[in-house]
This record gives structure tokens, C-alpha cells and sequence, in this order.
């Protein structure tokens, strides 16, 4: 997992922009979530080094993401990507309008094989620069899971 403090947030540091506020992750770890408060340039990057995962074993990339009501305010797609250390490059454009409150949502990437040829490092985005006004994502992170599917 990739915490939104190690994500590349534009903005993620201007109080009116974002809010940073500590989460439980495990009984003995927190950590902190990001919290859209009002933007309408939204732009979260970041990237990971593959190596620490297993050889041969599929791995779905994911944002981890929840909503804060009544500040929930989306009307615009957001386009996802992702690429990967053999150069492919996967992009999606999903909606977030049905993200759950209170409960975290993992909204898909892609997936790939842990081979020789994806050793290296996976760099992740996604945004939404269409000028409509955002507010009320909370941002957990990127997740690396092994794939069921």
C-alpha cells in the first residue's frame, strides 16, 4: 500500500484545498488520509518499486478511497492510469459519484503479472481538470493486491 502521505497531491498541503487527519489503519499503526475539501484541478500521482512483490503472481492496482457527506460534491468523470515498468500504460475513466461513505472503496487501475519484465517502477494518477469545483474524497492510498480474478 502506497499512504496519501508518500501520493504526490497538487495542493495537498494548502489548508483550503485539502485536510490531512489521522486514521486507525491497524491496532498499532495509524496513518494519515488525505480529505478534498474544495478543488477544481484535481491531480493525485505517485509511483512504487515492484520489487518487493512476488514473482509470477498477478496484482490488481487500486485507489482506496471514501467519501465525507455533506461535503460529497462530484459531477465529472475521473481518468485513471497507470503504467507499468514494460512501458504499457493503462488508463480508465470511471465515475465517482457511487463512492460509498464511511466505507472504503478500492476503485480499480488495472492488473498485471509480476514478471522479469516488470521489475522496475509503476507510477499511478488520477485527476480531473475539467474545472468542475470537488470536494469531500478522502484518499487512503493506492493499493497493491493480489488479483482474484
Amino acid at each position: 500500500m502506497v499512504f496519501a502521505r508518500d501520493l504526490a497531491i497538487v495542493w495537498g498541503e494548502n489548508k483550503d484545498n485539502w485536510e490531512w487527519i489521522p486514521f486507525q489503519q491497524t491496532s498499532d499503526m495509524d496513518v494519515e488520509v488525505a480529505v478534498l475539501r474544495n478543488v477544481c484541478w484535481l491531480e493525485v500521482s505517485g509511483k512504487f518499486r515492484t520489487i518487493a512483490l512476488a514473482p509470477m503472481t498477478k496484482y490488481e492496482i487500486a485507489f482506496v478511497v471514501t467519501r465525507i457527506d455533506p461535503y460529497y460534491r462530484w459531477d465529472a468523470p475521473v481518468t485513471f492510469t497507470a503504467t507499468l515498468p514494460d512501458g504499457n500504460k493503462e488508463e480508465c475513466v470511471k465515475s465517482l459519484r457511487r463512492v460509498p461513505q464511511q466505507r472504503w472503496e478500492y476503485i480499480p487501475i488495472c492488473e498485471f503479472v509480476m514478471s522479469p519484465e516488470n521489475v522496475g517502477e509503476v507510477t499511478f494518477a488520477l485527476n480531473e481538470h475539467g474545472g468542475n469545483w470537488k470536494s469531500g474524497l478522502v484518499i487512503k492510498g493506492v493499493s497493491f493486491r493480489v488479483s482474484t480474478g
